[in-house]
């Protein structure tokens, strides 16, 4: 009984140290943040918020001086480079299918209105489109074409508006 219990404990012991390395970017951006906001150094503010195991992760000492969590963190190699996450790497294909959405048009409008959005590899010629731009700091091979289209409530309404 006494074993079994034994075993468990390491068993918890060794899952919660994994647990905690797993979690090193998480800590050390909460340990930057409240280092800037304290004016601690970054051991000094790790132990005012986590236990003795999650600061033992961190060798480095270092005065917090500006508030850029991410940056120390990729520095100390406790967070992995922001340049190699996967989202980042993506190239949109130069033939994607448009992603269409249609949202209820907001404010003095009435009922009758809605907001379609079309974001598409080109502008769409419509007259229902008011607005037509390449996106400019992200997604920037696509476009967001908008406009405001009026509905009939309760009713089947058909696609023809866009093109």
């Amino acid at each position: 009984m006494i074993r079994t219990l034994l075993a468990a404990v390491a068993v918890l012991q060794v899952a919660w140290a994994r647990s905690i390395a797993d979690y090193k970017c998480s800590f050390c951006k909460a340990t930057v943040d409240h280092a800037y906001e304290n004016d601690l150094m970054f051991k000094q503010a790790c132990h005012e918020l986590f236990p003795t195991e999650v600061c033992g992760l961190f060798t480095n000492d270092f005065a917090v001086t500006r508030p850029d969590p991410s940056g120390y963190c990729e520095l100390y190699s406790f967070c992995p480079l922001s340049s190699d996450e996967k989202w980042r790497q993506y190239e949109a294909s130069t033939v994607a299918p448009p992603d269409i959405r249609v949202a209820k048009a907001y404010g003095s409008r009435g009922y009758d209105k809605v907001r379609v959005s079309v974001i598409s590899n080109s502008s769409i010629a419509s007259e229902y489109f008011d607005y037509s731009e390449q996106f400019k700091y992200r997604w920037t091979g696509n476009v967001l074409n908008t406009g405001i289209v009026t509905i009939n409530p309760g009713q089947k309404n058909n696609s023809e508006y866009c093109w």
